[in-house]
């Protein structure tokens, strides 16, 4: 797995209101995972984090590498949040409360239904699935991340990169990887 350090990296999430596509908001994202077409993994995260956001981070993104390419990225955005959830749950790691619920027995779990309308909202999802990942010069039409086009509807949603952003990356010697 090749390891490597950012500046945070923001998102615009682009907003199509009929006419035009305008910035509805600016999301940080914490980390993004790759599989490699020479079948090796790499996960960025962001520098200047708390070991908690740092081992939470590193989860999530080393999921992602393993999860199949048949998946929709809004399930496996799901699944990533669901199971680092979980996961941080299991090990006493604070997480965020907006994303835990207590169950019949009074434990601590994912609560699914916060985490999928979170997912929707921050990733930029319009009416669920599939995800848009491109859009024409003229912003009529958009495409799908199932390589299909159609027409920009009011309400669509997409990510992009901001604009300008020198991310500075770095490889990390898992070695060095410690939390007290």
């Amino acid at each position: 797995m090749r390891l490597r350090s950012r500046d945070p990296k923001h998102v615009d999430i682009l907003e199509y209101d009929g006419s035009n596509w305008n910035v509805a908001r600016q999301v940080t994202s914490r980390g993004t995972a790759r599989s490699n077409p020479d079948g090796s993994r790499s996960v960025w995260i962001n520098r200047g984090e708390d070991c908690a956001q740092t081992q939470g981070t590193f989860f999530h993104e080393e999921l992602h590498t393993r999860q199949p390419a048949t998946m929709s990225s809004r399930d496996k955005e799901i699944e990533a949040h669901v199971e680092t959830e979980r996961w941080q749950i299991a090990r006493g790691v604070p997480g965020s409360p907006s994303r835990r619920t207590t169950d019949a027995q009074g434990r601590e779990v994912p609560d699914v239904a916060a985490i999928t309308r979170q997912i929707d909202r921050s990733y930029g999802y319009s009416q669920g699935a599939p995800r848009i990942i491109g859009r024409s010069a003229n912003g009529q039409t958009v495409t799908l991340e199932d390589g299909t086009t159609r027409a920009a509807q009011s309400g669509d949603r997409m990510q992009r990169q901001t604009p300008g952003q020198n991310l500075c990356e770095e490889p990390i010697d898992p070695a060095l990887l410690t939390c007290p």
